[in-house]
């Protein structure tokens, strides 16, 4: 392994804070990398070269030898990783002070870094597994050959197993708190269903689960949703087909993408599955510059703060299924305010909400405008 100078850093200032002494860390060739004297670092220590090059188990800096390039008093000794040097810890100071803590030090530097390396053999697991993943369920151009199914196997992932995409999306105003809650979730998810497979891309958390039962499935996610509205969060689920083909799993992602995006137009919690989806399979191949036309026609005389009012008021009538009564304790309006805003609505759009054929232009348009604003 090789010495990082951030890593090195690190264990200079740890250890020496513990037993007040100063350290220098030189690297496999003899580099001073970290130290408590910054102005050494970078420098040549020649006594750690000797230890390396010689394969010394110590070397002792005194008067007698300070001539050794780079160096100062002090006892000097390899790091080594299974068996193999690949750096030298020194103490300065004279001998009596220092030969007490030689041993301890190196002990103690050699296991802060190992543990170092398996933090980054443990990094590079993850990231090799992520890259994997990625080329499985989001690329579309993948080759689906006997050495990919191989390269899957050897990660535990056998890729011919038939499985469900998720999409799922959280919504919370704290980024910080959201980053936790994802980190809860994606626990949450690996807990519910040992076999799951999680994946985080840049917006949302996916997940490949091989339970296919849909009420099973629809219980746990059902749970999911709960212990997210715990947290006064929000969360929207898209859950893709069963999928027949291993190789086609990049159109069961997509399937459960635009489910989540359905979800999300609802603004609420919940779990929409793609094979439940019906008018809004049609949205799946409007070009978004069309969907922005639409909202234009429709809203054209109201400004983007009005507009979030009147969408809400509208998409709460509508879910309440026309019902001015149910709208208006869901709005926290009266009833006849309510009807003031219908009547506004029909004025501005010469549309009339009521209308069952003008309802269908006004529903579409609600969902291009939660979409387009998610």
């Amino acid at each position: 392994m090789e010495l990082s100078k951030t890593d090195a850093m690190e264990i200079v200032v740890e250890i020496s804070n513990l037993l007040n002494k100063k350290l220098n860390l030189m690297n496999d060739k003899g580099i001073i990398i970290a130290s408590s004297d910054k102005s050494r670092i970078n420098t040549f220590h020649e006594g750690a070269y000797k230890i390396i090059s010689e394969k010394l188990p110590e070397l002792e800096v005194q008067e007698k030898n300070l001539n050794l390039k780079g160096t100062d008093i002090g006892l000097n000794f390899p790091i080594e990783i299974n068996n193999v040097i690949v750096g030298v810890v020194g103490i300065t100071g004279n001998s009596e002070e220092t030969r007490a803590f030689g041993k301890i030090v190196k002990k103690m530097t050699e296991i802060l870094l190992e543990g170092k390396a398996r933090e980054e053999e443990k990094r590079t697991k993850v990231t090799v597994r992520n890259y994997f993943l990625v080329d499985w369920i989001l690329s579309n151009n993948t080759i689906f050959n006997d050495q990919f199914i191989q390269r899957g196997l050897e990660l535990n992932i056998d890729i011919q197993q038939k499985r469900r995409i998720i999409c799922l999306d959280l919504s919370l105003s704290n980024k910080i708190k959201l980053l936790d809650l994802e980190k809860h979730v994606i626990n949450k998810l690996t807990s519910l269903y040992p076999k799951n497979i999680v994946l985080k891309d840049s917006n949302s958390i996916i997940l490949a689960t091989l339970l296919l039962d849909k009420d099973k499935l629809n219980k746990q996610l059902i749970s999911l949703v709960d212990f997210v509205s715990a947290y006064n969060a929000k969360i929207f689920i898209g859950v893709s087909d069963a999928i027949e083909l291993f190789y086609n799993i990049n159109s069961y992602y997509i399937n459960a993408k635009h489910a989540l995006t359905i979800q999300k137009s609802k603004n609420k919690n919940g779990i929409s599955y793609y094979t439940d989806l019906n008018i809004e399979l049609i949205y799946e191949n409007v070009p978004i510059n069309t969907k922005n036309q639409v909202l234009t026609k429709v809203f054209n005389k109201y400004k983007n703060e009005d507009l979030h009012k009147i969408i809400n008021i509208l998409k709460i009538y509508y879910d309440s299924n026309g019902s001015i009564q149910k709208a208006s304790t869901l709005l926290n309006m009266h009833s006849n305010t309510v009807q003031y805003h219908l009547n506004k609505i029909k004025e501005n759009t010469n549309l009339d909400p009521r209308n069952i054929k003008d309802s269908m232009i006004f529903q579409i348009a609600i969902d291009f405008f939660y979409e387009l604003n998610y």
